[in-house]
Formats: C-alpha cells, structure tokens, sequence
C-alpha cells in the first residue's frame, strides 16, 4: 500500500493517481483529487496550490480510504457521501448509492404535479434507501404529505440519519415493511407512489463491476427477468391509490415495453408514457391507476 508523505499536493495526488490506476479504478483523476479533499478538507484549487502541509492523522485516513477503493469499495461507501438533485447524502453499505438517472424520477413527479397544480397531496416513496428520493420531493413539494418505506432497517437507520440532516422530521414519516406491508393503514388514500425498485436481472447481476457488486443485492436484483417488483406492484397496488392515483417507477433502459405491458395487461392501470434519461434511454414509466 501506498506509503504517504508529507509532500506536495500535486506529489501526493500523483501517487494516489498511479495506485488507483493500478488497481483499475476508473476515473482515477477525479477519484483521486475527492479523496484528497475529503481527507484534508480541502478544495480542489488547494491540491494545486502546492502550500498546504496534510497532517499525519489526514494522511493516514487518505491512505485508509485509497486502500478500501483499491478493494473497489464504492467512493460513496469509503467517504460516506452522496450527491442527488444538488443535495449531500449520507450514504453506507446498508443503501443503495444515488445515481443521476435517478434525478429524472424526481423530475418527472414534479413536472406533473406542477403541470396540474397538485397539492397537499400523499405521496409515498417504496424501497427509499437513503431517503434521497423523499426528501428531494419534499423540498419541492412542502405541502404534500410524503412516506418513505424500505424493507431494510438498515436502510430506514441511514433515511432518518438524512431526513433530520435536513431537519425534514415533520414533512416525512419513515415506515418499514416489504413494499405495502407498512400501509395498511392507508388503503384508498395514497395519491402517488414514487419508486426505484430492484430491477437487474440474473443475467446483468452476473456482469456486474466490482464497485457495484459492493452495494445490497436486495436493492440490485429483480428476479430472473428483472421484473419481480412491477408484476407485484401491479397486482397490489390499486387498493392504497386514491381514484386518478398516479405512479411513477425508475426501470431498466431495456425494461420500457415489459413494464409498460405488464400495465396494460392490469385492468386497474392506464399507461401514460414513459420517460428517457439523460442518455436518451428509457429511465422513468408513469401510469394511472384507472
């Protein structure tokens, strides 16, 4: 492992560089330069500025982290954080690590309720993870009631840890359960659920990089086929969505016309469109509970 040095910042990024290049990590500039600032709470114009002297302890911690990234431990993972829709996350390997695509989920809920001018309105987001999906809505979305649920404790221990981050306790109720387990309560009165489930299939779980088989199988994989989770969905849906409830699920970019035909095939749900990401690709279905 690599054996830091009180050195130049430039020296020190240089050898992290080479060591995260040696052990195939991607994007090893960038990688290298975040866990330097992130160790030395810095900025990345100081790495450059060649006058700040890293102490012992903050070159011992870098050389933790590069030492977990060269194990291909997840960046989020190794500095406990993640950034969604402009906002830090705290993250660990109870959670499933926010990715970009998933922004253009919380995009496509609130272009619709801005579209139709809803408010005050019960929106529960299944499968939450660290919250991210919950709280971005809320923060766009104050009037509404927003529930986040997840099976996993661990994932509801991390969601609480950033719901009071943001001081969010009184806009958003956390509840464990499978998918409507934790609902009961609340047949006929949800307006919208909002989710990113499982939905890697057996075959791309086979294929997966080394960073992402690090992260909960139970939040990656969704059944043979990668639909597990919507042909439960739309079974079980339509009793806790109010009449005209709508839903907005994130899917594989190859997922679009089986989740789209498993809506149609439900004569509770109305398909409405489906949604494409950043890359032009399928990312988001939105359907109606008829």
């Amino acid at each position: 492992m690599l054996n830091l040095k009180v050195n130049a910042l430039r020296d020190i990024k240089n050898d992290v560089v080479e060591v995260l290049e040696k052990a195939e990590v991607e994007g090893c500039l960038e990688e290298a330069e975040i866990l330097i600032c992130e160790a030395f709470n810095i900025n990345r114009l100081e790495i450059y500025a060649g006058d700040y002297k890293p102490s012992a302890n903050q070159l011992k911690k870098l050389s933790a982290w590069l030492q977990k990234r060269c194990q291909h431990i997840p960046l989020g993972y190794v500095i406990n954080k993640a950034f969604f829709y402009g906002n830090e996350f705290y993250v660990d390997e109870g959670v499933l690590i926010p990715r970009c695509e998933t922004e253009v989920l919380v995009d496509s809920v609130l272009n619709l309720f801005k579209d139709k001018g809803l408010s005050e309105k019960m929106i529960v987001d299944i499968g939450t993870g660290c919250g991210n999906i919950a709280i971005s809505l809320t923060k766009h979305l104050s009037s509404c009631k927003i529930m986040a649920t997840d099976i996993c404790p661990k994932a509801i221990s991390v969601a609480k840890k950033n719901v009071n981050k943001f001081g969010l306790e009184a806009n958003i109720a956390l509840l464990q359960g499978d998918l409507f387990e934790s609902l009961e309560n609340y047949r006929g009165k949800i307006d919208a659920i909002v989710s990113n489930p499982p939905y890697i299939s057996q075959v791309e779980m086979d294929v997966l990089s080394k960073d992402v088989k690090h992260e909960p199988y139970i939040s990656l994989y969704g059944g043979r086929n990668g639909l597990d989770f919507y042909e439960r969905f739309f079974q079980e849906a339509a009793d806790y969505l109010t009449d005209d409830g709508l839903i907005f699920f994130e899917i594989g970019c190859k997922q679009g016309n089986a989740a789209r035909a498993l809506c149609e095939a439900s004569s509770s749900f109305s398909f409405l469109k489906i949604i494409k990401d950043y890359r032009q690709l399928d990312r988001v279905i939105c359907c109606r509970k008829n």
